[in-house]
């Protein structure tokens, strides 16, 4: 019995580790409030949004993101679910420079000279790599003003299904998304996280409402997020 009591300690410590680590996925709202079209040389047309995030975190641990991309899904004309677009924070483009090609000085410098206001107090946009693009405090809600890249993917068939979808719907649309994220919990623990989503998309005010998402993957440290995407998507496309 005396011999148990050790083993009891750790299998509930190692319990109570995992409840408190243990990803919660939000539910979150993104508005577009500006498009900007930027052509990058070797990519093509990419278009910076400026959109107003909101999520409510229920994890009970202070989770650090500092790195997303997210593709959205929707049937083409024939009714096969294809790739619509991509969207990812603009740091991304520096962290697989195979993938991408590194934003020109100019911009950057645009970037960080940039500040927003949040709650009445004014937030610079200057950030080195190894900081994080959002906190999320634990048990509370998250707002916040930011810009990401969109990569415009679908053919023509997709993009006239979305359309013809949006004019017989009143201009909303269901989205399948898939999510790899780059965060850290508490601020020390690297994780990569892979999940899917359902998702209402309002074509007249911007506007995509998270309906559910689930977790398709919890990895400890940082994994390839292009290559998680990959895997993702053949997933959602199989179906």
């Amino acid at each position: 019995m005396v011999a148990f009591l050790p083993l009891l300690s750790v299998g509930l410590s190692s319990l109570t580790l995992t409840f408190l680590l243990y990803p919660r996925l939000p539910q979150y709202s993104f508005k577009i409030r500006s498009i900007s079209p930027r052509w990058f040389s070797g990519e093509g047309f990419r278009a910076r949004l400026g959109a107003q995030m909101e999520l409510k975190s229920d994890n009970y641990i202070k989770i650090d993101i500092h790195a997303l991309s997210f593709d959205l899904y929707y049937a083409d004309w024939w009714g096969t679910t294809q790739l619509l677009a991509n969207v990812q924070d603009t740091r991304l483009r520096e962290t697989y420079p195979s993938k991408v090609v590194v934003v020109p000085p100019k911009e950057e410098e645009e970037e960080e000279e940039e500040e927003e206001k949040d709650n009445g107090k004014k937030i610079s946009k200057k950030a080195s790599k190894s900081s994080p693009i959002w906190q999320l405090n634990p048990q509370e809600s998250f707002q916040t003003y930011d810009y990401v890249l969109m990569e415009p993917i679908g053919g023509l068939a997709t993009i006239i299904n979305v359309i013809y979808s949006m004019i017989q719907n009143y201009g909303i649309i269901h989205v399948q998304s898939t999510g790899s994220i780059h965060m850290k919990a508490d601020g020390k623990i690297p994780l990569t996280v892979n999940i899917l989503c359902d998702n209402v998309l309002n074509g007249f005010t911007l506007e995509m409402q998270g309906l559910r998402c689930d977790l398709y993957k919890l990895d400890m440290g940082w994994k390839d997020i292009p290559s998680s995407m990959r895997l993702m998507g053949d997933t959602i496309l199989s179906h």
